[in-house]
């Protein structure tokens, strides 16, 4: 109902307010940008943001910095989180586009953190390599979705190195690490899955991995992402 208001700003309340007397049924939200303001407590359904730093500085894991601080709002008020990522660049202060792997790093380091909605700002990207991997990763989120919610009880996990950062999953009786690489430097990380063996699916890649004293041991280049099956 409102984007980006100042903290002084009673528009969005008014907003919010009037939205959810004539439609009780559906969610309505105010949309805030970080650098300006966000409140301290959630006064709407979704806890929201937009982060358009790629090409003036920014790195995807801020996109995942700033999903932890929204988790934390959003959680205590039993909402979901969601934020505006970038797909475009060359106007107002952004200087370039994402590339497909700063755009893949950012998708799955959210989700990672614990985002619960993505949206895109502001119009189809120049390049061809950013479109095809948008279309990439909504398939692939989509494929994810059952995953990510799942309440069954994920297995312990532990990663070699703080780079590689994951999420583990438990899910039609199947385990799921997804991981992603938030460095630009190719890693060798090991991912240790309690009580797992065998070899494990890495969705999305055809191919699998061997698992060995329960560790994982695979290769991220930057900004990589890999989602590991394990039956």
């Amino acid at each position: 109902v409102f984007d980006e208001p100042m903290p002084d700003n009673q528009t969005p309340k008014t907003a919010y307010e009037k939205a959810k007397k004539i439609d009780p049924a559906h969610p309505a939200y105010v949309n805030y940008a970080p650098g300006f303001y966000f409140p301290e407590k959630l006064p709407t359904d979704i806890a929201s943001l937009d982060l358009y730093n790629i090409g003036c500085g920014g790195v995807p894991m801020d996109q995942a910095n700033h999903t932890d601080m929204l988790e934390k709002i959003a959680l205590p008020a039993g909402r979901p989180s969601w934020i505006w990522l970038q797909s475009s660049g060359n106007a107002y202060w952004i200087s370039r586009e994402p590339t497909g792997p700063e755009e893949e790093a950012m998708d799955y380091l959210c989700l990672i953190h614990g985002i619960r909605g993505i949206k895109f700002w502001v119009t189809k990207p120049l390049s061809s390599e950013l479109w095809k991997t948008m279309v990439m990763l909504t398939r692939e989120v989509r494929h994810l979705t059952p995953i990510l919610y799942s309440l069954d009880t994920p297995p312990n996990v532990s990663v070699s190195t703080p780079d590689i950062n994951l999420v583990a999953k438990t899910y039609m009786k199947r385990k799921y690490i997804i991981a992603a690489n938030a460095s630009t430097t190719m890693l060798t990380a090991k991912i240790k899955v309690s009580g797992s063996k065998g070899t494990a699916t890495v969705l999305f890649e055809n191919r699998k991995v061997k698992i060995a004293d329960g560790i994982i041991e695979d290769n991220f280049e930057g900004y990589q992402r890999h989602v590991y099956e394990i039956k």
